[in-house]
């Protein structure tokens, strides 16, 4: 069977639109968080609105960095711990915990300034 130069320059053609597609496709694929903005932004809010609550109830710890981390830890829970989502927003409030320790008295401004919202 004798291949002609027709043949071969068709598959050719072919199998580079289908690698562009591939490659347009992988390049324009959007993040699960991303797709719904919206829930993402609201949970760093719940979270981090859970951790300032957390310091509220106790005296005089607003600066105390171990008691920020403990906040941290044990507000992650429930739907946002099962999503993963939380231990995002914690990561990055945990990144600088200097600032975010005072930040976190208004929930979206923290949100924002980790970029969750």
């Amino acid at each position: 069977m004798r291949i002609s130069i027709i043949s071969v320059a068709i598959t050719a053609c072919c199998l580079l639109l289908v690698g562009c597609g591939i490659l347009l496709y992988n390049n324009t694929r959007v993040p699960p968080e991303a797709m719904d903005r919206h829930a993402y932004c609201a949970d760093c809010i719940n979270y981090a609105s859970r951790v300032d609550d957390m310091i509220r109830r106790s005296n005089n710890v607003r600066g105390n960095k171990q008691f920020f981390k403990y906040a941290s830890d044990v507000s992650c829970r429930g739907q946002l711990l099962i999503s993963k989502r939380c231990l995002r927003y914690r990561r990055a409030f945990l990144d600088d915990p200097n600032k975010f320790m005072f930040d976190i008295e208004v929930p979206s401004q923290a949100c924002i300034a980790i970029k969750a919202c």
